[in-house]
């Protein structure tokens, strides 16, 4: 039982040390873990609260297609810019994304459809 009775310096701080992290993670998950706050990791809200909604986003879509009798295969794009604010070579880029989509679309089968199996 000679361990017990150490007067090193090393061991008081040693125990100093285990006593306060004893104290610590008796007290601390009450203060740390409490739901009254409201800031998080990465300020994420606290769970269970409910969320605002967000500002409605209108991006740019093909709102109209012309076809020319004379020529079936020569379309013409209506595009609504919507609230992108996109001008100049960024929606030329965006536009030509749709137009190369829109074909895809057509091939697509519909989920309402009855013919499907």
């Amino acid at each position: 039982m000679d361990c017990f009775k150490t007067t090193d310096k090393k061991y008081k701080v040693i125990l100093i040390f285990i006593v306060i992290l004893v104290f610590y993670s008796i007290t601390a998950p009450n203060i740390l873990f409490s739901q009254e706050y409201t800031t998080t990791v990465l300020n994420l809200p606290v769970p269970g609260n409910m969320l605002p909604a967000s500002q409605e986003n209108i991006p740019v879509i093909i709102k109209g297609v012309t076809i020319h009798p004379e020529d079936p295969l020569l379309l013409d794009f209506i595009i609504d810019t919507g609230e992108s604010g996109l001008t100049g070579q960024s929606l030329e880029a965006e536009t030509e994304k749709l137009i190369k989509y829109f074909p895809d679309s057509l091939n697509s089968p519909r989920l309402d459809s009855r013919h499907q199996k």
